[in-house]
């Protein structure tokens, strides 16, 4: 932006609708700009901050919004969800990794069948095997004792 500046004052932009123009890229580059307004007067070309939105989002600042269409939870349902979605998200991920499952890039259900079921099953794999090591105090963590099974390998 201070670029812009300088070249307005410099002389090299002559044309209001270039200095707007290449103001507003700027602040669109920077996700800026809701929070400012472009005004050419005469010779001065002028940033200013635009209030309303910046009040609105130092309210909100710190804050964490969830928006849910299911009508049917309340707040506490809506945040246990998301959580629930957070750890089912992080556990795919983990046994991506561990199974070494590329990524899709089919287009039509019946090739993608396969990835998805390896995905949700290798999920259940390690959620049933969380329960089970919590119930027998066995401690450790599910991941720890699916590694320590790399090793083995099945021979026909």
């Amino acid at each position: 932006m201070d670029g812009l500046l300088d070249r307005w004052e410099a002389g090299r932009i002559t044309s209001d609708r270039v200095a707007i123009r290449d103001a507003t890229r700027a602040l669109v580059q920077m996700e800026a700009h809701r929070y400012f307004h472009v005004q050419v007067r005469g010779q001065t070309l002028s940033v200013a901050e635009n209030q309303e939105p910046l009040e609105r989002q130092a309210r909100l600042d710190g804050v964490f919004i969830l928006q849910s269409s299911a009508q049917d939870l309340g707040p506490r349902a809506v945040v246990l969800a998301y959580r629930q979605l957070l750890w089912v998200e992080r556990a795919i991920r983990t046994l991506e990794s561990f199974l070494r499952v590329r990524p899709v890039y089919h287009f039509t259900e019946r090739r993608i069948r396969a990835p998805i079921f390896l995905r949700v099953l290798g999920y259940l794999l390690e959620n049933h095997l969380r329960q089970r090591m919590l119930q027998s105090d066995a401690g450790g963590r599910a991941r720890a004792a699916l590694e320590a099974l790399e090793p083995l390998r099945v021979v026909s």
